[in-house]
């Protein structure tokens, strides 16, 4: 049986999956690339913020002007 605490977390968890692994899928491709660093062209959610920050990752969110929602998030390791 899960404890309430896990049980939030795996909802939370598939309520911004679809995100997460978008997230992952950029920095796949910037480490195969040989890269510390990479842009995810769009604001992330704070779940997926906090939960990058809290794997050692760096991230700042920043207004874009030049991309069609305003935002980019500029993750770096």
């Amino acid at each position: 049986m899960w404890t309430a605490k896990q049980a939030r977390e795996l909802a939370e968890e598939s309520v911004y999956k679809d995100e997460i692994h978008a997230i992952d899928q950029v920095i796949i491709d910037a480490v195969v690339g040989g890269n510390t660093q990479t842009i995810f062209y769009d604001r992330i959610s704070d779940y997926a913020k906090n939960r990058l920050e809290k794997l050692g990752y760096q991230v700042t969110i920043g207004k874009c002007s030049w991309i069609d929602n305003g935002y980019a998030t500029k993750i770096s390791w």
